[in-house]
């Protein structure tokens, strides 16, 4: 992917402002221009029991499922991948094809503060957020472009922000027993349903996703990737408003 693709991938009808709920604790740390990156794979729930906010099962992924109608499966091809003289139980996911991707991911909500949302945002598993943090988005990217171009370590990552959709990303196929596929789906439309679409489970925290990625390789961060951490005077110029709820 080139520089060029991506810019042609940002919308140009991104929101004026952003709102990222966070502890109290680290209220006073931001207003200075803390400005924390996680990645999307560490966003991904590891199981039901532990989804919250900007978490979930298919965070960073895409699946596809192909089934048989009676469960055998005499010659299906699926990329590289060759399966010959299987039998599965019909109620059974037959053969699962997953695209995993992992890139530096900052999650806010669209808009100015709004009281009622974040009280909504917050009782979802997320009892911790208790204050907030308005930016003016547009004085928020330069900032932080201000910022990484400093960085000889990620010099050459670029920005990409989106709104998320909420709906369906994943796939699921009824094939005959001989089958190949063809495939029809482009890597970067992959990767920005992998990045950009969640569950409609999370329709109320109305995100905006700003991704931070190596052109060269988007999706491509090892999985041991860290947490990447900024502080910067020029990145607290961008709050227009703060405070606890």
């Amino acid at each position: 992917m080139t520089v060029d693709d991506l810019t042609y991938l940002q919308p140009s009808d991104l929101p004026a402002t952003i709102t990222r709920h966070i502890h109290p604790k680290y209220l006073d740390r931001v207003l200075k221009g803390y400005f924390r990156f996680g990645t999307t794979g560490s966003y991904r729930a590891k199981e039901e029991s532990v989804r919250g906010r900007f978490s979930d099962l298919s965070e960073g992924r895409v699946r596809q499922t192909f089934q048989t109608a009676t469960g055998k499966v005499e010659d299906i091809q699926l990329g590289k991948a060759h399966f010959q003289n299987v039998l599965f139980d019909p109620g059974m996911n037959a053969i699962v094809r997953e695209y995993v991707i992992n890139d530096y991911c900052s999650c806010s909500t669209i808009g100015d503060f709004d009281v009622e949302r974040a009280k909504l945002i917050r009782s979802k598993d997320n009892f911790e957020l208790a204050a907030f943090v308005s930016y003016d988005l547009k004085r928020l990217l330069d900032a932080l472009e201000t910022v990484i171009r400093a960085r000889e370590d990620i010099a050459q990552f670029v920005f990409l922000g989106r709104r998320i959709e909420y709906g369906h990303k994943d796939e699921r196929f009824t094939v005959p027993e001989r089958f190949v596929l063809e495939e029809n789906t482009s890597e970067i439309t992959r990767w920005l349903s992998a990045s950009f679409i969640k569950p409609r489970d999370f329709v109320h925290e109305s995100e905006l996703r700003i991704l931070l990625l190596d052109p060269a390789k988007p999706g491509g961060l090892a999985d041991t990737t860290t947490p990447l951490e900024l502080l910067d005077a020029l990145i607290a110029s961008a709050i227009v408003d703060h405070g606890q709820f």
